[in-house]
């Protein structure tokens, strides 16, 4: 940060004007680096749209926080991975939407239940069904739902979610 020219106040060993300065280069740094080939920059935005309205203050009724609605432990377990610097605050927007990305891309990549689509709409569906109900809880879905369900793809699967789900996986595939 200091080679970069900011202006770092004397504010302790980890400040917050010191935390911003070095946090903004790192999380800023690999946001404007990350490319993604399975989800548009858009869709991101309208996801976080749908998940905060885009307010940074937004605490749901479980305790998820910020624009991207992360559980602390889901973002904290997020930095373990290395996905996000370890000085990401959950409360930094910036963090949010690069924790975002680097969790949807897991979601796609790793995850047996949405790897296994045919198709690419059918596995951003899936993708965007474990991001709100969290993947266990979309592998236990998964489980539940008949061979002729699974088959017939996203449009009759979602309907058999519970309301936010459904209207979740609605918003971001229509």
């Amino acid at each position: 940060a200091l080679t970069e020219g900011r202006d770092i106040k004397v504010d302790g060993a980890w400040g917050n004007q010191t935390y911003n300065a070095i946090n903004q280069t790192l999380v800023n740094q690999q946001l404007d680096a990350y490319t993604n080939p399975y989800f548009t920059d858009a869709e991101f935005q309208a996801q976080i749209w749908k998940e905060s309205g885009g307010k940074n203050s937004t605490v749901s009724g479980a305790g998820a926080r910020g624009i991207s609605q992360f559980m602390p432990k889901t973002f904290k377990w997020a930095k373990e991975k290395g996905w996000i610097p370890e000085t990401a605050k959950i409360t930094d927007p910036a963090a949010q939407a690069l924790a975002q990305r680097r969790y949807m891309d897991y979601l796609y990549e790793d995850r047996t239940n949405i790897k296994s689509a045919k198709t690419t709409e059918e596995r951003k569906a899936r993708t965007f069904a474990a991001y709100n109900m969290g993947p266990a809880a979309f592998d236990e879905f998964w489980g539940e739902l008949s061979d002729a369900d699974k088959k017939a793809g996203w449009k009759t699967w979602y309907k058999k979610a519970n309301n936010e789900s459904k209207m979740y996986v609605l918003w971001n595939m229509d």
